[in-house]
């Protein structure tokens, strides 16, 4: 995982810059569903000799963690792009944002379906099977967001046109590196520094948690296939919960509830997991499954709408670049930073050490998050009372 001012990110950057949203979200879908499908290529060469060979079932799973890696990181860069482009539609920023939940419900029931196919996929079309319809429904989704741009350029909502008003004004220079325009936006839009902290921390827990739930699955269900079909049911009971959130309690809670009291609520909750984990010196498969099931489905609901509210009063700089500089940099920084320490505390501790090192470290991460969300909530509250 590169850092801010990588090449990758210096590129996106730069296609942002000169091209606009619209361009920087085909060239890295388009991207992406290269990378999908030359690796359907690859790994339909080297599955089926997998087992003649110890290099080559070596490389097969090296290949794999890498393509996850990547996959994750995709994934936040895409998204966040389809976020921004929502939450600029119409000329009132409540236009698009409106759509917030709607829209993350589909998501979530899509998801749903797509995760009780897991396991029949899985046995009828083989692993380079999966990747190739993985690429082809990114590619659907390339055409999908370039068609979603040709309705608002017609009806002239684009964000690329709040763009170019901007740049008939600047009021930096456009020549910068990442970090300094970083430090000036965090400077100009301190909400924007509290919402990063709040992300690096709450995607440690969620990296630590995701781990603790993998290893906890591949300790207690040995068989492949069957593994496969409990995580792949765990998903669809994360996605079909989001769903129902986002389609009939959120839009409630938005309406009745402060939604700063939100982001108090989605730490509190993930501390009582983290602390039931703490205090029973057997980890269990059940409580780490709800723990993460509850994670992650905070994430795809409450999350990404509270992100979204935060994100959809702000100027464009604040928007695009803020959101690529927090889904980017927090994100991954969070990840790849966790992926370090568990990697080295994996290679260095015994297992029986770690079932109740990690349980204490995910209750010290979700009383971090506890704070990351009470110094956001001020810095909501302040933004608000000052405009």
């Amino acid at each position: 995982r590169s850092l801010p001012n990588s090449p990758f990110d210096q590129m996106y950057t730069w296609i942002l810059e000169r091209h606009g949203p619209r361009v920087a979200l085909r060239r890295s879908t388009v991207l992406c569903t290269v990378i999908f499908a030359s690796a359907s290529i690859l790994m339909g060469i080297v599955e089926p000799k997998v087992n003649e060979s110890v290099l080559l079932r070596n490389f097969s799973k090296w290949f794999l963690f890498a393509l996850f890696v990547i996959q994750n990181g995709f994934v936040q860069l895409l998204f966040t792009q389809h976020w921004s482009f929502l939450g600029s539609l119409g000329s009132d920023q409540k236009d698009g944002s409106a759509w917030f939940a709607p829209v993350a419900g589909f998501g979530s029931a899509a998801s749903t379906l797509a995760a009780f196919a897991v396991k029949p996929l899985s046995i009828a079309l083989t692993l380079p099977g999966l990747l190739f319809v993985s690429s082809l429904l990114i590619l659907m989704s390339a055409f999908c967001a370039d068609f979603a741009y040709d309705v608002a350029e017609k009806n002239n909502f684009e964000p690329h046109a709040e763009r170019k008003q901007e740049k008939q004004n600047p009021s930096v220079e456009t020549k910068q590196s990442m970090i300094t325009k970083t430090k000036n936006l965090f400077d100009r839009v301190p909400i924007l520094k509290a919402l990063c902290s709040e992300v690096l921390i709450c995607q440690c827990l969620s990296s630590l948690v995701s781990f603790l739930f993998l290893w906890q699955v591949k300790e207690t269900i040995t068989n492949d296939q069957e593994r496969a079909g409990w995580t792949g049911r765990c998903y669809a009971l994360i996605n079909g919960t989001s769903f129902f959130l986002q389609f009939f309690v959120i839009p409630w809670l938005v309406q009745h509830i402060d939604p700063r009291r939100l982001w108090t609520l989605m730490p509190v909750a993930m501390l009582g997991f983290a602390g039931f984990m703490s205090v029973n010196k057997q980890v269990n498969l059940f409580v780490v499954a709800g723990s993460f099931c509850t994670m992650k489905t905070l994430e795809y609901s409450l999350r990404g709408v509270s992100n979204e509210m935060v994100y959809a009063s702000l100027d464009y700089e604040s928007r695009f670049v803020g959101k690529e500089v927090i889904g980017l940099f927090a994100n991954r920084l969070g990840k790849s930073s966790m992926a370090v320490v568990l990697s080295i505390l994996t290679a260095s501790v015994p297992s029986s050490y770690l079932h109740g090192i990690l349980p204490w470290s995910a209750s010290v991460l979700a009383l971090l998050w506890v704070w990351a969300s009470h110094n956001l909530t001020r810095q909501i509250f302040l933004m608000k009372k000052t405009a």
